[in-house]
C-alpha cells in the first residue's frame, strides 16, 4: 500500500535524493573505480583469448551463481 502523503511532501523528496546519494557511495563509486582499475589492467597485460567466451557461457553464469549462494 502507498501512504497516504501529499504530493508536496518535501521530506520524502529529499530522503529520495539521499537515498539515491547513498546507493551511488555504496555501489557507483566502488564499480567506476572497479572498472577503471580493470581497463587499466587490460591495457597492461594481454587477456587470453579463452576467457570472454568462458565468461559470457553458461559455465560461466553458473560459476557466478554459486559464488553468489555461496557468500550469499
Amino acid at each position: 500500500m502507498v501512504a497516504d502523503t501529499p504530493i508536496d511532501d518535501t521530506a520524502a523528496i529529499g530522503q529520495g535524493w539521499f537515498t539515491l546519494a547513498a546507493a551511488w557511495v555504496v555501489f557507483g563509486i566502488p564499480g567506476v573505480l572497479f572498472a577503471v582499475a580493470a581497463i587499466s589492467h587490460a591495457n597492461r597485460c594481454a587477456m587470453r583469448a579463452k576467457w570472454p567466451p568462458i565468461v559470457v557461457s553458461p559455465v560461466g553464469v553458473a560459476a557466478l551463481a554459486g559464488l553468489g549462494v555461496v557468500v550469499g
